[in-house]
Order: C-alpha cells, then sequence, then structure tokens
C-alpha cells in the first residue's frame, strides 16, 4: 500500500508560524509564536519513514528533498530493516533538488525537563544557543497545566544562561499513521523533523541522549545511531553524549539547585504540576537520589514515604537496568530489599504475560484451524448443492415434511 504526504502549507495565522503538510489526507500541523518554520519533504519524511518502515507501507512525497538527506535515510532504512526484520529498501518515491545553506544560524537542544534533556545541558561541551520545547510530543495538548508550568522552567533556565527559548505545539500524535506504531519507535523522527522545519534559522539540532551507549536496550525511535542519519545539507541532527548510564546521569546533576527544583520526570496525569512520586519513572529516578544523598533536596519530589515503600508499592517494572545497578554498585540493607522484592515481582509478571501470550497464540491457532475446516464444510456444502443426489434429498425431505405436517 502506499501513501503520501502532499498538500504542505507554510502561513501566519493569529500571530503564530504553521506548517505542515497531509500525510494519507490528515493534517499534522506545527505552530510556533517565537520562530519561523518552513515546511519540507525532509521534515515530514522524517516523521513519517519510521511508521511507513514499520507498517510495511510505500510513500511518495510530493516536495523535493536534498540529496544527502535521501542519501542518509536510505543508510538508516537499511540499518533499521537489519535491526528489526523489516525492508532494507528505502520505501519513499522523491525527487531531489540543491538546499543552500545560510550564515549565522544556531544550534538548539531539545529540552523536555527530564534527566537526559538536564544532563545533556549541563554536561555538553559544547552550550546550545536555545532550548526547543514542545507541547504535543510527551505531553498531550490537552494538559495546558503542565505545559504552562514547563514553559516557565524553560523560560527561567533560558534567563539563567542567556538562551533563546523556543516553543512549538503539534497534533502529530493524532495522525493515525504516525499512532500506527509504538510512540517510541516513532518520537525520535519527529523531533527530527521539528528541527527540519527550524532549519532557516538553526544550523543544528541535539537530541538528549536516551539509553546509555553500554545498555541491553536494542535500536528505537532515538538512538545515537539513528539520529544523525536525519540530518540534510541544511541542518545536522546529534544524538546527545550517551556514554553514561541512566544512574550515572542522575548522580551527575543531583547537586544542581535548578535540577532539584524542576526536575520533570513523570507522565502520569495525576502529576498536573510536576511528579506523582508514585509511578515507575518517579521511583527509579527517587531511588538513585536517595542512595546518593540528595533526594531530601528535592522539591520536585514527595520523599515524604520512605523510598523503600515507594518501591514495594509498585506491582512491577517493564525494566529493571537502574534497579540492577544499585544491587551491583552496593546500596544500605533495606532499599536492596526492597529492590530485589520489586525485580523479583517484575521478572514473574515478565514471565507470566509469556505465558499467556504463548497460550494465547495456541488458542489463536486452534480457532484459525477451526475457522479453514469451517471454510471447506461451507465449500463442500456448496457444492454438494448443486448435485443431483442432494436436489432428489431436498425434494425427499420436503414430502417428509409435508407428511409429518398432515399426521398432525
Amino acid at each position: 500500500m502506499s501513501v503520501a504526504i502532499d498538500a504542505f502549507f507554510d502561513e501566519k495565522r493569529d500571530g503564530y508560524w504553521r506548517s505542515g503538510a497531509c500525510l494519507v489526507g490528515e493534517e499534522i500541523w506545527f505552530e510556533s509564536e517565537s520562530m519561523p518554520l518552513v515546511s519540507s519533504g525532509e521534515a515530514l519524511g522524517c516523521a513519517a519513514l519510521i511508521p511507513v518502515l514499520l507498517q510495511g507501507l510505500e510513500m511518495r512525497i510530493s516536495e523535493p528533498v536534498c540529496a544527502e538527506w535521501k542519501e542518509n535515510v536510505t543508510q538508516l532504512t537499511q540499518l533499521l530493516g537489519e535491526a528489526w526484520g523489516c525492508t532494507t529498501k528505502l520505501p519513499i518515491s522523491v525527487e531531489t533538488t540543491p538546499r543552500v545553506a545560510t550564515e549565522g544560524r544556531l544550534r538548539g537542544q531539545f529540552f523536555s525537563g527530564g534527566v537526559d534533556s538536564f544532563y545533556e545541558l549541563i554536561t555538553a561541551e559544547r552550550a546550545p544557543d536555545a532550548l526547543i520545547c514542545l507541547h504535543g510530543f510527551d505531553m498531550d495538548l490537552g494538559e495546558a497545566v503542565k505545559y504552562e508550568r514547563l514553559q516557565e522552567t524553560v523560560r527561567e533556565i533560558c534567563a539563567e544562561r542567556k538562551l533563546e527559548s523556543v516553543f512549538l505545539r503539534t497534533n502529530i500524535r493524532e495522525n493515525s499513521t504516525i499512532a500506527g506504531i509504538s510512540w517510541d519507535d516513532a518520537h525520535g523522527g519527529v523531533l527530527a523533523a521539528i528541527g527540519h522545519l527550524l532549519s532557516t534559522k538553526f544550523h543544528s539540532v541535539v537530541i538528549p541522549p536516551s539509553w546509555g551507549q553500554s545498555s541491553w536496550r536494542s535500536l528505537w525511535g532515538s538512538h545515537w545511531k539513528i539520529d544523525p542519519l536525519w540530518s540534510s545539507s541544511l541542518l545536522k541532527v546529534m544524538h546527545g553524549d550517551a556514554s553514561a548510564t541512566r544512574m550515572e546521569r542522575i548522580r551527575r546533576i543531583s547537586t544542581e539547585p535548578t535540577v532539584q527544583r524542576d526536575l520533570r520526570v513523570c507522565w502520569s496525569e495525576q502529576a498536573r504540576h510536576g511528579n506523582c512520586s508514585s509511578c515507575s519513572k518517579c521511583v527509579r529516578t527517587m531511588a538513585v537520589l536517595h542512595d546518593c544523598g540528595q533526594l531530601e533536596n528535592f522539591t520536585a519530589f514527595d520523599s515524604s514515604i520512605p523510598i523503600w515503600d515507594r518501591i514495594d508499592q509498585l506491582p512491577f517494572v517493564a525494566a529493571t537496568v537502574t534497579y540492577d545497578e544499585l544491587i551491583e554498585k552496593g546500596v544500605e540493607p533495606k532499599l536492596e530489599k526492597a529492590i530485589r522484592r520489586l525485580i523479583k515481582r517484575s521478572h514473574g509478571v515478565a514471565l507470566r504475560a509469556e505465558y499467556a501470550l504463548a497460550h494465547n497464540r495456541d488458542l489463536v491457532e486452534a480457532n484459525e484451524q477451526l475457522e479453514k475446516e469451517l471454510r471447506s464444510l461451507q465449500q463442500t456444502i456448496g457444492e454438494m448443492s448443486n448435485t443431483r443426489v442432494w436436489k432428489a434429498g431436498k425434494v425427499l425431505r420436503l414430502v417428509r415434511g409435508l407428511l409429518n405436517a398432515s399426521k398432525q
């Protein structure tokens, strides 16, 4: 199946720059009050490539792209195809055109207020000129209060560090093609897309690191191997320093007053203004902060409940990497016991899920076999209904029915 990105647009409406295009007839828009946006084949192509790739689709882009971008995403498709078992052939049909870069542009860094964002900002060898903050990315458009708090934080940080701030909104997560895959896999391409939309003002954008280079985690949406391959002749897309683990990053930023006040790791809807202090992401971060003696200094979290009780309240966690690192490092006995109980629960859940999946697969296969046999039986009956024996039998059954009725 082939899909199209077309109907590109750029406009200024009610004080906002607004750009986008249609993907499968559904409008995707991005808007900014503080900086102009310019739609391009590269931008929308970045956003849609991985969803198209993972859903086995092909894509036509009506606007041209630069040759360097097309060559890079061809390499990216090869990389992802080999890692994920999908096609290694670029599923994009698009013309190329020369692009001319302009001087005097900026270096931007995406910023969400989380551990990775703060770590990149604090430790980068070269500071960014601006922080780029998104609404509609990891925070729903309806979460206005939470986003306004994040905006306040970003403005304060930019004022302290003499940086520019850029705020954008987008509806991209509402698009059915983008939503057709996990956001974990789609989000990196969307960040790169926003960088390209801003390429008249930025020569490069930095995506803060996700999983560390030594992590067990395989390729996913944002990765140190993937992100640079979103680059073009106009824009360099970079992945932040991924040499440190999550635990090491938390420890590194834990003494920063701004981080202690404004760190935001929570996605829970319960946390309208900051962190809920009870979800798996909050508790994981708090466990590391407790271990390095800084949790009490974090007004961003509620530390009134002992961390081992917080851990015991978690039913399970999807990944135990950080907890494994804490055990390996050595922690106080109460914390260690709580962590070991959590790891045991989490492994048990994983095993039960694996069993349920296998059992469900058996049921699905049995159901498919039954449906196949029913279709075969229906076909046999259909073929028999056209035979003389069947038609004669139909007459005899009709006569027998009439005789039985007359006896009554």
